[in-house]
């Protein structure tokens, strides 16, 4: 499902895509992350809260490239 969202490149991010950019962990500070777009979290603003958004780009997607996040393919 389309996110209505783009990474810093241009495409268009879907659920199930694995990003990577540039997660605020407030006082500790920005530090580079991946996580996997869940449209729930997404649609309420969750994900797009802590990554600064300029910064995002798609790696992957879980269906294909579980490995980026240490998830064995049994759990997908």
């Amino acid at each position: 499902m389309y996110t209505e969202r783009k990474d810093k490149h241009g495409h268009p991010i879907f659920e199930g895509d694995i990003i990577h950019g540039l997660m605020n962990y407030g006082p500790a500070g920005m530090c580079d992350s991946f996580a996997c777009v869940d449209f729930e979290q997404s649609v309420g603003g969750y994900q797009w809260n802590y990554f600064d958004v300029g910064t995002i780009e798609i790696v992957g997607n879980v269906y294909d490239d579980n490995e980026i996040l240490g998830i064995p393919p049994k759990f997908i």
